[in-house]
């Protein structure tokens, strides 16, 4: 059985330059986004669901849905809907929300 304990994977790997991707065409994912797994696309359980973000550098990822216990979304009104806006996942704790001005 294989190890599977973070919170998100990814079909590629971060550079190491800003924005850079390498090994997009691998089969196997890597663990946020960083390092190897010998976990592929299939042995992900369902509680895993396929995403894309430019926060992932546009790879496609797979994100962890059980277990969350807080989440936050900041609109970011800048250029287009919905393109610069974040959303916060807690797995942990409740999230600190600071108000800024």
């Amino acid at each position: 059985m294989k190890k599977i304990n973070a919170y998100f994977y990814t079909q590629g790997k971060f550079g190491k330059r800003f924005r850079e991707t390498v090994d997009t065409n691998n089969e196997y994912l890597y663990s946020r986004g960083h390092y190897p797994t010998k976990i592929k696309e299939e042995d992900l359980p369902e509680d895993y669901i396929e995403f894309r973000s430019r926060v992932i550098w546009y790879m496609i990822g797979y994100l962890k849905t059980s277990g969350v216990v807080d989440m936050d979304y900041k609109a970011l009104k800048i250029n287009h809907l919905f393109k610069d806006d974040y959303l916060y996942i807690s797995y942990k704790e409740k999230l600190i929300k600071i108000i800024d001005n």
